[in-house]
């Protein structure tokens, strides 16, 4: 049930900047801004929006990239040779929540955000998380939960994280005993 988020949308500052904002909290607060390094600027691609609008998407997994954290607290997205920086995603069950636990060495970067399924997420609170690690890493192994009503869905599980981004589920440990 894990997602591996393909893009987000980048948005500009009246100077030009480039940030992306990650999570839907509190009445649609976002969990963070996520700066973004012109050198990305020639990876931006064209989408359109639910109402048809074009915006600007960064796609991702984004290889040669490394999130880091400045002495402000800002995150920025910068070139970094033998990194790649993704998006995991877990969808909350109704009325639940839901948690992702990485495998990763020390020097990754993982930052947490949060999507509510109703203003004040009554209804359900979703985790993600936005990771930079070094290739040597992939693939990983994720181990992930969620409460609530799944109706038939699971509601944990493990995954290896490849390099591009796709997601191969492992089956629980007990169904591997009987087969």
């Amino acid at each position: 049930m894990v997602e591996v988020r393909k893009k987000i949308t980048v948005e500009k500052t009246e100077d030009g900047y480039l940030y992306a904002l990650l999570g839907s909290e509190d009445h649609g607060r976002p969990s963070f801004r996520l700066w973004i390094n012109r050198a990305f600027k020639d990876r931006l691609r064209k989408d359109k929006n639910f109402y048809g609008a074009e915006i600007d998407v960064l796609p991702f997994p984004i290889e040669n990239a490394r999130v880091v954290l400045t002495e402000k607290g800002n995150k920025v997205l910068r070139p970094a040779e033998e990194w790649v920086t993704l998006l995991l995603y877990v969808p909350c069950g109704y009325r639940g929540d839901s948690k992702i636990t990485p495998e990763l060495p020390e020097e990754a970067v993982v930052l947490p955000f949060y999507e509510y399924a109703s203003e004040r997420g009554s209804l359900g609170v979703s985790e993600g998380l936005l990771i930079s690690t070094p290739v040597s890493a992939f693939p990983f192994k994720v181990s992930w939960e969620r409460t609530g009503r799944t109706y038939g869905n699971p509601t944990e599980g493990v995954a290896l994280i490849t390099i591009d981004g796709e997601v191969v589920e492992q089956p629980p440990e007990d169904v591997r005993d009987l087969v």
